[in-house]
């Protein structure tokens, strides 16, 4: 087992180093060599002030609980606690705590606490979301990562995926950036976890969780690592909805491609969220000239229609709130 154990002279780089078993999870993980993310620079700085240097080794998160478990690797991260977890492995202080939510995509319709009984899961192969969550999934069709789960969401192959919010987040700008609006969490369902590192339920295992706590107590309370999540960010407050409504002497809407010269030509009663008011409407106008405020265009995405998920840029008089 590649424990740090007391330091000799000769050979104390080697004995300080320790395997470090985790995989990219964006944005708690990020790939990169050495790797790097918001949980790898907390483990990285609690181990250095441990006096030892992390090996990362990068293996699928349930192959890594199950070296942990066997006694083949030292240290996993990041787990959430779940009672089986409690009985088979030692789990560290709190690295911080996330928020877990359940995902759909709007683009097929509104999705509510009462729908999820009836609803298709999706989950991520060897992860845990709490026993709130875990309990909605657990005939969920299984995906191997992220970025598949939420394809599949957004191509309605299942209706409802359990995720961390910033992973859904980072997930969704990394690899879908143009269908980002599409997913939305169920309303009223969330669930509260911490994020763990986990050794082996032997001496040397609970020895080196001790060890990690004092060091990330210590750290902690100098406020070096602060006790939030580092990645968490600021909401940003709810995109407006809206419907393309036809106007007189326009039957059809024509929606502008941003960047280019063409339009594409969109029937009316489309769904779109504004993610960019014109300048007349943010800002107001000097004067009472609305036929310029009609003509200038918003950016929106669309919902719903031939093009779903695309940018485009449409003229104010289409456009007729739908909140």
């Amino acid at each position: 087992m590649m424990l740090a154990g007391p330091v000799q002279a000769a050979s104390a780089q080697e004995e300080a180093v320790i395997a470090a078993h985790t995989d990219i999870w964006p944005p708690y993980v990020e790939a990169g060599a050495p790797l790097e993310g918001s949980v790898v620079n907390i483990v990285r700085m609690v181990l250095d002030d441990m006096g030892m240097e992390a090996d990362w080794q990068r293996f699928d998160f349930a192959y890594s609980y199950d070296k942990v478990v066997q006694g083949h690797a030292p240290l996993a991260f990041p787990y959430f606690r779940t009672a089986q977890r409690e009985q088979e492995v030692v789990l560290s202080a709190p690295l911080f705590e996330v928020t877990n939510l359940i995902f759909h995509n709007r683009r097929f319709g509104t999705l509510g606490a009462a729908d999820l009984g009836n609803a298709r899961f999706g989950r991520v192969a060897g992860y845990s979301y709490g026993e709130t969550l875990d309990a909605y999934s657990a005939q969920a069709r299984v995906f191997a990562s992220e970025a598949g789960a939420l394809r599949a969401l957004l191509d309605g192959e299942i209706d409802a995926l359990p995720m961390t919010q910033s992973v859904a987040e980072a997930t969704l700008e990394a690899s879908f950036p143009d269908e980002i609006e599409l997913i939305r969490p169920v309303e009223g369902i969330s669930d509260t976890a911490s994020l763990h590192v986990i050794a082996p339920m032997t001496e040397e295992g609970r020895a080196l969780i001790a060890r990690f706590d004092a060091s990330l107590m210590r750290l902690r309370e100098a406020g070096i690592i602060p006790p939030g999540d580092p990645s968490a960010r600021v909401r940003q407050p709810a995109r407006t909805l809206a419907r393309l409504v036809a106007s007189e002497g326009f039957p059809m809407i024509l929606a502008r491609i941003p960047g280019e010269t063409g339009y594409l030509p969109i029937p009316p009663g489309a769904r779109v969220t504004v993610t960019g008011w014109s300048e007349r409407i943010a800002q107001g106008q000097d004067d009472d000239r609305l036929y310029q405020t009609m003509m200038d265009e918003t950016r929106v995405v669309m919902l719903s229609g031939p093009h779903v998920g695309r940018e485009l840029l449409v003229r104010n008089m289409h456009l007729e709130i739908a909140d």
